[in-house]
Order: C-alpha cells, then sequence, then structure tokens
C-alpha cells in the first residue's frame, strides 16, 4: 500500500476486492498529522511505503501490517 497525501485533500479512501477479500485505505489530515486507516481480510498482512517527506511516527517510512490506523508525520 503506497498512500500519496495530496496537499489539496484532506481526506482520501480506496478499495480492492482480493480474492481473500476487501481492501480498504483511508487517510484523513489531524492537524499537522496524517491518520492512515488499514482493514486487511484476516490471514493477510500488506507493507505501507509512505511518500517522500512523510514517516511514522518511529521514523520509518516503510512497514508491514495487517491492519489498523496509524499517525504519520511530516519530515
Amino acid at each position: 500500500i503506497s498512500p500519496s497525501f495530496i496537499e489539496a485533500l484532506d481526506y482520501a479512501s480506496a478499495y480492492h476486492i482480493a480474492p481473500a477479500g476487501e481492501i480498504v485505505s483511508t487517510w484523513r489530515r489531524d492537524g499537522d498529522e496524517v491518520v492512515l486507516s488499514l482493514s486487511i481480510p484476516s490471514g493477510m498482512d500488506a507493507t505501507v511505503i509512505l511518500p517522500c517527506k512523510y514517516a511514522f511516527t518511529d521514523g520509518s517510512r516503510r512497514a508491514k501490517t495487517v491492519g489498523g490506523e496509524y499517525k504519520i508525520i511530516k519530515i
């Protein structure tokens, strides 16, 4: 999953129907942060690769996930 945090948008959502079920990626701005929410079918995982100038709160730009909510910061 490789989201694009377009400056002109405050929110975006997309989905894909995979053989194991629906994958949903949604992001919204929350002040200076971006909140990324992912829904991944049970038994699957995903790798999130963030665009340049953005990172997870631990400083990484790539993370393996099974879904959940993540805070993204601008670097």
